[in-house]
């Protein structure tokens, strides 16, 4: 039988994975042999601090503006000072049986995304808030896991919304066809910008100075 990556094994399909069956049912959110009920889809952006909520709301700003119908959940959980409730944490969502893709939101030493992504079989995508202040260093803290341990790193939580929402639609064509919709109000936007560039409707531009035949 033909499977696709928006089916959903049952466990005993997936017998041969080299793990206890208490874990894979934990990591993939089956269990007594069938996929637990799904739960829909969504983003959720697990932050480090509290701190960060200014800056994460930027991720449900972005889907409310540009008209992405999925939903967005904030979670403060940090991989230091409380990792026991960030496992919780992920166990419930794990076990949820939804599609979700997370947004992982921390400053400094960024253990959160890894530890995310060492726990869940979904995709994590690393957005830091203090990246422009820090830097190389910063972004090494959020590239460089260990061999099976994927963490993407996006600059922007905006960015990092639509690379969640592209990933979500890949399994939901009408999703998908609101991200079509997206991209080519884009195109519309900068077409739109070069004509009236061209036609003197932009304010302050400059004019368009043709070189003197005798420079020609």
């Amino acid at each position: 039988m033909k499977t696709s990556i928006c089916d959903h094994p049952t466990e005993s399909a997936m017998l041969n994975v080299p793990a206890s069956k208490d874990h894979y049912s934990f990591i993939m959110g089956y269990s007594n042999d069938r996929p637990i009920k799904m739960a829909g889809q969504k983003i959720v952006a697990i932050l480090g601090s509290a701190s960060d909520l200014s800056f994460a709301h930027r991720v449900g700003d972005f889907l409310s503006r540009s008209r992405f119908q999925v939903e967005c959940e904030y979670k403060i959980s940090s991989a230091h000072r409380n990792t026991e409730k960030l496992l919780e944490d992920l166990k419930t969502y794990e076990l949820s049986g939804g599609r979700i893709v997370y947004i992982t939101i921390a400053g400094l030493s960024d253990a959160l995304s890894g530890i995310v992504a060492g726990n869940s079989k979904h995709p994590v995508l690393a957005c830091p808030p203090d990246l422009e202040r820090h830097g190389f260093p910063k972004a090494f803290s959020s590239m460089m896991m260990p061999t099976g341990i994927a963490v993407s790193l996006v600059a922007s939580p905006e960015n990092a919304a639509l690379i969640a929402v592209k990933t979500l639609a890949l399994c939901d064509s009408s999703l998908m066809k609101r991200v079509n919709e997206y991209m080519n109000e884009l195109r519309s936007t900068v077409a739109k910008a070069d004509a009236d560039l061209k036609s003197g409707k932009v304010k302050g531009a400059p004019k368009t100075q043709s070189m003197p035949a005798s420079d020609r």
